[in-house]
């Protein structure tokens, strides 16, 4: 097997470095009306959850993202109407868990298509953030 990589970061990268290097082109996007995925991959115990989250003194991908997006709405000033909703999902061992549910491990997803959204998860927690 043969595999690519856009970017490889050693293990003392800090977060911020890995979201400049990641996301930050994902806000225009979004705030055009696409959707956006951030996707951490890896074995467990190699960082995703904290990379994703991170901490109060040192915020994840996830903080960084919405930070971005508020300061590019407030600085943009624009009559767009916009509304900014977040999942937050678990794909381990082919089984899909809505993080935000209280009850997410005994509750999956499923992926389906639908003609009008594309592909989407059914019944997934969406919050407006």
């Amino acid at each position: 097997m043969r595999y690519f990589f856009d970017r490889i970061f050693s293990k003392s990268s800090p977060t911020s470095h890995v979201y400049q290097n990641t996301c930050t082109q994902l806000i225009k996007s979004v705030i055009e009306g696409y959707n956006a995925c951030v996707f951490a991959y890896g074995t467990t115990g190699s960082g995703k959850t904290y990379t994703m989250t991170g901490l109060p003194e040192t915020p994840g991908i996830d903080v960084l993202i919405l930070q971005d997006l508020f300061n590019h709405i407030n600085y943009e000033k624009s009559d767009k109407i916009i509304s900014i909703k977040m999942s937050y999902v678990e794909i381990y061992n082919e089984v899909i868990r809505d993080l935000l549910l209280p009850n997410c491990k005994e509750t999956y997803l499923d992926l389906r298509d639908d003609s009008e959204r594309g592909v989407v998860l059914t019944g997934v927690t969406e919050f407006t953030v």
